[in-house]
């Protein structure tokens, strides 16, 4: 027997050499899954306002939130509506300054307001708008630069108590 050698490898050269790529589909893919895993979690909404979220509720909001869904948006005072009856609302705080004006809130389930740019950090977001929003239950606010949650609190006015709030920061795509 070759003494440089494993014993194994020795006994079952074959095998060896077989079982290389099982070894790696075993060791590397949950790796990866749970690297994809950790990196969504990083993302994960926040509740901010309202009680806390039961798995069906969450589950419904995650897939509101990453799934592509009939929606309408209100950005720049430009109205655009995509698919029969939407279900998301996106817009930004300039649009609720000017009071968004929305034909279609029948079937929102969620108002996706995005915070990029620093001047609206601090301004005065006007929630009272959403009253009319039967089915409204989720509003998700969207940062992409540094906002604790104390201050979206504070810029939120007329929170519905049927609503539940969420905040998460994201990094600018």
């Amino acid at each position: 027997m070759n003494l440089k050698r494993p014993l194994f490898r020795q006994l079952f050269p074959d095998v060896f050499r077989k079982c290389i790529p099982f070894l790696f589909a075993v060791l590397a893919i949950p790796a990866y899954s749970q690297s994809q895993e950790l990196s969504a979690s990083t993302v994960a909404p926040v509740i901010i306002k309202g009680a806390p979220l039961d798995t069906t509720s969450l589950n419904r909001v995650l897939q509101l939130i990453n799934e592509v869904q009939p929606s309408t948006y209100y950005l720049n005072n430009t109205h655009k509506k995509y698919g029969d009856r939407p279900i998301c609302l996106f817009t930004d705080p300039k649009a609720l300054q000017s009071g968004p004006n929305i034909s279609d809130a029948d079937d929102i389930e969620i108002v996706i307001i995005k915070i990029s740019d620093q001047n609206d950090v601090g301004q005065k977001m006007e929630l009272s708008g959403f009253a009319g929003f039967p089915k409204l239950k989720y509003i998700y606010i969207i940062t992409e630069i540094a906002v604790s949650e104390q201050i979206i609190v504070q810029m939120l006015q007329n929170i519905s108590p049927t609503w539940t709030v969420l905040h998460a920061n994201i990094k600018p795509s």
